[in-house]
């Protein structure tokens, strides 16, 4: 079953992340790949959840920030594939990998965006431990959740309202992201 030809992109929803982003052949659906897609979702999930506001205002809108995720994720790809070839002490992140694929982006925004993603990055490796899949021990065996359905049925990425407990933050409240500073000179100015 190939899926990747039946997610025709004049049919998907802007700001869809899915499967068939990482692979273009049956080949290429490896347990690594699908690791890089799960990192894609993490991070666009975290930088949605945080920063919403912030990528407004420098225009990006969810396309451009799936696409973002998309690229960023396959850059990461490289950098494990690198530390099990033992070339890297550590899988990296910085401010230059990020500032390259958003340059209209001001700085403060990359420091606050590359912390979210490095965030994302450990959120998303430490479930490796607990999961059953072993995408990167064995990253180059096939990966049969690229051809379940599941995955790409729009019920599943449907944004459900989120459930806020919390008061709204003020604007002379300190920001929710932990900088110290009121919200309103930080994320909310």
């Amino acid at each position: 079953m190939n899926l990747h030809n039946e997610v025709p992109q004049s049919n998907r929803k802007p700001g869809r992340i899915l499967p068939s982003d990482f692979f273009s052949n049956d080949a290429e659906k490896t347990k690594l790949n699908w690791f890089c897609f799960e990192y894609a979702l993490e991070l666009q999930f975290q930088l949605k959840k945080t920063l919403k506001i912030k990528l407004r205002e420098w225009f990006i809108d969810d396309r451009a920030l799936a696409e973002f995720c998309i690229d960023l994720s396959k850059h990461m790809k490289t950098e494990v594939l690198a530390k099990l070839r033992g070339e890297i002490e550590k899988v990296r992140l910085n401010h230059t990998d990020l500032e390259k694929r958003l340059s209209s982006v001001s700085d403060r925004t990359i420091d606050k965006m590359l912390t979210i993603a490095a965030e994302a990055w450990d959120h998303h490796t430490e479930s490796c431990t607990i999961c059953s899949t072993r995408c990167v021990s064995d990253r180059d065996s096939y990966c049969v959740m690229f051809d379940e359905r599941y995955y790409y049925e729009e019920q599943l990425w449907e944004e459900k309202p989120a459930v806020n407990s919390e008061p709204p933050t003020g604007r002379n409240d300190l920001c929710p992201c932990g900088s110290g500073k009121k919200f309103k000179k930080c994320c909310g100015g």
